[in-house]
C-alpha cells in the first residue's frame, strides 16, 4: 500500500473553531467504521483495507458523521486510515466543509486528527475526561448523569447485539426515553438498532443512532445505508 496522506496539523476547525468547542455533528445516521465485523482476528493491513471500504461507502452516500472503531492496532494504522479516508472526502468535494470524524478510545489520534469537526470517543473505563472534544458511552441513567465534560454521550444496547459485549442487558426504548430526558447533551444511541426498531428508537428524541451489524451484516450495506439516512428525515415505520 502506498504511503498515507500527509495530515496536518489542525489547532482549530475549518472555520476557526478551537477544538474544545467544536460544533456538535448533524442528527441522524452516525456512521460505524468497524472492520472487525467481517474481518475478525485479520491483519492489520485488512482491517485498513476494510476500512477504508466501509469509511467509502458511508461517505458516498451522504453520511457525514463517522466514528472509526478499530481494535488492536497502532495509532499510526489509525491515523492512516484517516489519511487514506481524507483522500476520498477530497475525492467526493467534501474537503472545505468535511465530515466529522470520531475517534473510538485514542487520544492520540483524537489530537493529531485533521478536520474541521472531530471527537474522542470513550468507554466507562477508559480514564478522566481528556483535553479535546468527546462523547462519553454510558449505559445507565447515574452514568448519564455524571457524563462530566463531554459534549455527547452514547447510550445502549438499546437492544441485543452481539457486535460488542458491554456487560449489559439491552436497556430497551424506555430507558433510552429516560437517558435522553435526564442528559444535558445530545444522546446517540446504539446496540442492536435496525430498519424495524429505528422508529422506535427516533421517537425518544434521540440525536442520532449508530448502527453496525444491521449496515455491514446486510447482503447490500449500500442500500441500508441509504434506507438509515432517508429515515433521518421521514421514518419509514
Amino acid at each position: 500500500m502506498n504511503a498515507p496522506r500527509q495530515l496536518p496539523n489542525a489547532d482549530a476547525g475549518g472555520d476557526g473553531t478551537a477544538r474544545n468547542s467544536a460544533p456538535l455533528f448533524a442528527p441522524g445516521l452516525y456512521g460505524m467504521i468497524d472492520p472487525a465485523v467481517l474481518v475478525p482476528g485479520g491483519a492489520d493491513a485488512a482491517l485498513h483495507a476494510e476500512a477504508v471500504r466501509q469509511g467509502t461507502l458511508l461517505l458516498e452516500e451522504g453520511v457525514r458523521t463517522l466514528q472509526l472503531r478499530i481494535k488492536g492496532v497502532p495509532s499510526s494504522r489509525r491515523l492512516a486510515i484517516l489519511a487514506d479516508l481524507a483522500a476520498v472526502s477530497d475525492r467526493l468535494g467534501l474537503r472545505r466543509d468535511g465530515p466529522c470524524w470520531i475517534i473510538n478510545d485514542d487520544i492520540t489520534v483524537a489530537h493529531r486528527a485533521d478536520a474541521p469537526r472531530w471527537f474522542a470517543h470513550l468507554g466507562q473505563d477508559d480514564g478522566p475526561d481528556p483535553e479535546v472534544p468527546f462523547g462519553r458511552s454510558t449505559h445507565t441513567l447515574a452514568q448519564v448523569s455524571a457524563c462530566g465534560t463531554a459534549t455527547y454521550i452514547g447510550f445502549g444496547p438499546v437492544f441485543g447485539t452481539v457486535t460488542k459485549d458491554t456487560g449489559y442487558d439491552a436497556r430497551g426504548t424506555e430507558l433510552l426515553l429516560a437517558a435522553v430526558r435526564a442528559s444535558p447533551v445530545p444522546v446517540v444511541a446504539i446496540g442492536g438498532i435496525t430498519l424495524d426498531t429505528l422508529a422506535s428508537v427516533q421517537s425518544t428524541g434521540v440525536h442520532a443512532w449508530a448502527v453496525i451489524g444491521a449496515i455491514w451484516r446486510a447482503p447490500d450495506p449500500r442500500a441500508a445505508i441509504r434506507r438509515f439516512v432517508r429515515a433521518a428525515e421521514t421514518p419509514e415505520h
